[in-house]
């Protein structure tokens, strides 16, 4: 987060904000909900791709782990 640069928080803001206003007003429905469904939808894959990785590291180590 601290590698955020007042550009670049500019730019995702205008996409979180402009690209469903945009698209509103070209369709003219509301595509707000179906927008953040689609981003907990990406957030959950991405959670659970870091979790079966975490999972994953952790068992090529425990390995080392065990006392003999």
């Amino acid at each position: 987060m601290a590698l955020i640069t007042l550009p670049g928080a500019l730019g995702l803001a205008l996409l979180a904000a402009g690209f469903p206003y945009v698209i509103m007003r070209i369709t003219r429905q509301n595509v707000v909900v179906p927008l953040l469904a689609l981003v907990v939808v990406v957030e959950t894959a991405d959670s659970l791709q870091k979790s079966v990785q975490t999972y994953r590291v952790k068992e090529s180590y425990s390995g080392f782990l065990h006392k003999r």
